[in-house]
Order: C-alpha cells, then sequence, then structure tokens
C-alpha cells in the first residue's frame, strides 16, 4: 500500500511541510497524526488518520481533521 496523499493533495508537492506528530498501534488498528502545511494559505492542519488492522494487512487510510 502507498499512503502519501491526504485531501487529495500529495506529500511530495501538495503541501510545504508534513510531520508526524504522533504514532499509536494496537491489534486492530494503527492511527497516524500528521501536523500539515498547506502550499496555500498560512494555517497549519492536523489530521488523524486510522488504519484498521486485519491480520497482517492494513486496510486503506480514513484521515480526518482534528
Amino acid at each position: 500500500m502507498e499512503f502519501c496523499d491526504i485531501e487529495g493533495k500529495n506529500f511530495n508537492n501538495g503541501f510545504t511541510d508534513v510531520s508526524l506528530d504522533r504514532a499509536a498501534f494496537s491489534d486492530t488498528e494503527l492511527q497516524l497524526t500528521f501536523k500539515l502545511m498547506s502550499l496555500v494559505g498560512v494555517n497549519e492542519t492536523t489530521e488523524l488518520c486510522k488504519f484498521r488492522v486485519d491480520g497482517e494487512r492494513l486496510a486503506e487510510p480514513e484521515c480526518t481533521a482534528q
């Protein structure tokens, strides 16, 4: 699985800064919290992305603004 965009913006060219703020892992879920600075605008946003764990596989992420 490739995970390189949020809200249709690519991590490589859609943001001026992407940083992993927090990570948590359980038997059923991986949670990643990102701090994002968009190319347009000046406000930093926070996105929580949850990946459901199914055996040894991760499902596609569900990301929500915080």
